[in-house]
């Protein structure tokens, strides 16, 4: 019997912050070099550079790097997807 993982608020709260701390990484970098300059695992590494270098973020040393991978590869999709749209916007509008 396969066993169902019960998702609670603090999870929600890791994951939002994991996010948070994507989104710093992609301001710092800005967005072409974010998206194009540099690869999924050497963001994750610099992730992980960040959560050991701040107590603040030492909870999410719980995530591996395969999962940092995937957070921060949904992040450079969901920001493709805002990046096209707004040319999108741009060009019809002129």
């Amino acid at each position: 019997m396969k066993r169902r993982k019960t998702i609670t608020e603090r999870d929600i709260k890791d994951y939002d912050d994991l996010q948070d701390l994507i989104g710093e990484l992609y301001e710092e970098y800005g967005h072409e070099d974010f998206m194009l300059g540099n690869s999924v695992i050497d963001l994750a590494d610099d992730i992980l550079g960040k959560i050991h270098k701040d107590s603040d973020y030492r909870y999410l040393r719980l995530f591996n790097n395969h999962e940092l991978e995937v957070e921060i590869q949904g992040f450079k999709d969901d920001m493709e997807q805002i990046h096209e749209t707004r040319k999108a916007v741009e060009n019809a509008n002129g």
